[in-house]
């Protein structure tokens, strides 16, 4: 679920699916999750503090490698493996808060009921705020490790301007082909 552009099996590139999604945390340490699917209204949310949490280092190479370039839907691109890539500073994956699981509840869960254990084991927090850029159709970039990461993400720091996707423009087209499609056919049955 998401209230960006989305990649789904089933449909490609899609617009966003829930209105309500949000993840924040206030000033006094507690965070606030909670995203709700439109269509059937499945939820997930969850509360708690991250007052307790202690930093500590990661493994930075799974929250790395976890980002780098990878294929998406290859049965929808038509066998063709463009790769998605997110592309931010590395150094923001080299620590996080380790938070007691005991202090974050799971509140509601009516998106996949039974999929997870209803009780958390493990809670990492970065406490910062994140700068990243997620590839989008028509976009590809290849990232295959923390050099190259960071030599696109300095590309990306010393850009001026950028050009935003929206499904629409999709739909608009497809929209636009067809009817063309359907005024040429029936031309053709009124003249022949």
């Amino acid at each position: 679920m998401s209230n960006t552009i989305i990649a789904l099996p089933s449909k490609g590139i899609a617009d966003p699916n829930c209105k309500k999604a949000f993840f924040t945390t206030n000033s006094g340490g507690k965070v606030f999750l909670e995203i709700q699917e439109d269509r059937t209204n499945r939820k997930f949310s969850l509360t708690g503090s991250i007052k307790r949490g202690t930093m500590r280092k990661l493994d930075q190479r799974l929250w790395l490698m976890g980002n780098t370039s990878i294929g998406h839907s290859i049965k929808l691109a038509e066998g063709e493996d463009h790769p998605f890539a997110v592309i931010f500073d590395p150094a923001e994956v080299d620590e996080a808060l380790d938070v007691p699981p005991e202090d974050i509840r799971i509140t509601e869960n009516t998106l996949f009921p039974g999929l997870a254990d209803p009780e958390i084991s493990k809670v990492v927090c970065f406490p910062f705020a994140q700068h990243y850029i997620a590839d989008s159709p028509g976009c590809y970039t290849s990232v295959k490790n923390r050099d190259e990461l960071i030599t696109k993400y300095n590309e990306l720091a010393d850009a001026e301007e950028f050009t935003t996707f929206s499904a629409r423009t999709i739909v608009r087209q497809l929209t636009i082909g067809i009817a063309v499609s359907l005024l040429l056919v029936l031309l053709l049955i009124l003249f022949l």
